[in-house]
């Protein structure tokens, strides 16, 4: 019987008395995958920490625009868009008012 695991192949045989276990261990793919991991991790953390900077850059001024953001935060237009529209759907911000006499509320 052959089992295959995430890097790793299982390999049961099962005689009179014994079972014997063979396993085999792809070191490289067990590399990549956890270097892929880190990775993930990395990517996630940072954009979580963008976010948090644009949360605290509307609580000190909620009139803030995204060109304001890009200049203090150094981030692209893309981003920010980007980080906003995730803040929103998490209802975490919201633009209360017209797109250029509005203001940014936060509410968590």
């Amino acid at each position: 019987m052959s089992q295959t695991c995430k890097n790793v192949e299982f390999v049961t045989l099962i005689e009179k008395d014994f079972i014997k276990v063979s396993i085999k261990y792809n070191r490289v793919l067990a590399h990549k995958a956890k270097e892929n991991e880190q990775e993930s991790k990395e990517k996630v953390s940072k954009s979580e920490g963008h976010m948090m900077n644009i949360v605290s850059e509307m609580r000190n001024n909620p009139n803030i625009t995204t060109f304001g953001l890009m200049n203090i935060l150094n981030l692209k237009k893309t981003s920010i868009q980007k980080y906003i529209r995730i803040l929103q759907e998490k209802g975490i911000i919201e633009h209360v008012g017209a797109t250029k006499n509005g203001y940014w509320k936060v509410i968590k």
